[in-house]
This record gives structure tokens, sequence and C-alpha cells, in this order.
């Protein structure tokens, strides 16, 4: 499904890198990450990016995983 409004897409961004974040393989969310990322823009991605960071999530600063 594909978001129309930036929220829709930043959220839906938000929930794939959850996904790896909880341990899911890259090949189970491929998928779902091909049909958020039609359309997003650098700055949807930064405001998901912060999102996270603003939530808890750990990036590779700081917890050694694969950055955001």
């Amino acid at each position: 499904m594909v978001h129309e409004d930036a929220h829709g897409r930043i959220e839906s961004l938000k929930q794939v890198v959850m996904y790896l974040q909880a341990g899911r393989s890259v090949d189970e969310v491929k998928a779902k990450f091909r049909d958020v990322i039609s359309g997003v823009t650098a700055q949807e991605i930064s405001q998901m990016e912060q999102a996270l960071i603003n939530e808890g999530i750990q990036s590779t600063h700081s917890s050694g995983r694969t950055a955001l």
C-alpha cells in the first residue's frame, strides 16, 4: 500500500526500520520497503530518522547495528 501523505510514508518507513531492529531479516521486509519507498523524499527520510531517535531507537553510533 503506497501512502499518499507524508505522515503515512514516514510512519510506514518507521515500521520497516522497527521490523529490522526487532530482528526480522532483510528478505522479510524487502517487499514492504519497496512499496513504502516509492515517492518518499529525502526530507521524509530525515524526519523518520529524527522521529525514531526521539522515540529512543538506537542507531549505529550507540548500538553497533545498521545505521538508520
